[in-house]
């Protein structure tokens, strides 16, 4: 029974983050985005990375869910991959005036400010040859910017972690 409720909540959990319904702009729960995305990475997250979520108070989006899903899948599977050993990866939510703001921390490596100016370029990556692509970021910069009409910034530090910073704004950009 526990292993049948276990496989439940994967498939329950890999339908929500599809969204294969859902390519069209909706009303969605973002919090249920991020924690649908939490659970497809469990199993690189496991039990070294501890996972800080603060998204009280987060009201329904007009979005395309399966497109930030992808972009909240990306940016975890990212800081967990920065973080060698034990750390912390810490999502945030806040709804402001004109939109709403989402922050995702970790207490990985960090980036030098070399890599920094490119790490929304097509095919720019520092992991080894054979992992990635190197256009994860560039798609999640695509469907925030173009998407979403909103903004994607980071910041970082070597040895200190990396934050990156969503602004979705509240009134469609079209």
């Amino acid at each position: 029974l526990n292993g049948l409720t276990r496989v439940r909540k994967i498939v329950d959990g890999l339908r929500n983050f599809s969204r294969l319904d859902e390519a069209d702009d909706k009303l969605a729960d973002l919090r249920e985005g991020i924690e649908s995305s939490l659970l497809i990475a469990q199993p690189i997250l496991k039990k070294r990375i501890q996972v800080v979520l603060d998204l009280d108070q987060l009201p329904l989006f007009y979005c395309r869910p399966a497109e930030l899903n992808q972009v909240f899948l990306n940016l975890i599977l990212n800081a967990a991959h920065a973080i060698p050993d034990q750390g912390t990866i810490t999502i945030t939510g806040h709804d402001m005036a004109e939109a709403i703001v989402l922050t995702f921390a970790d207490t990985g490596c960090g980036m030098s400010a070399e890599v920094l100016k490119q790490v929304f370029n097509p095919f720019f990556t520092t992991k080894p040859v054979g992992v990635g692509t190197g256009l994860g970021l560039t798609i999640a910069y695509k469907i925030i910017t173009a998407g979403h009409g909103g903004t994607i910034a980071v910041t970082s530090t070597p040895g200190s972690g990396t934050t990156f910073t969503i602004r979705l704004p509240k009134e469609s950009p079209k």
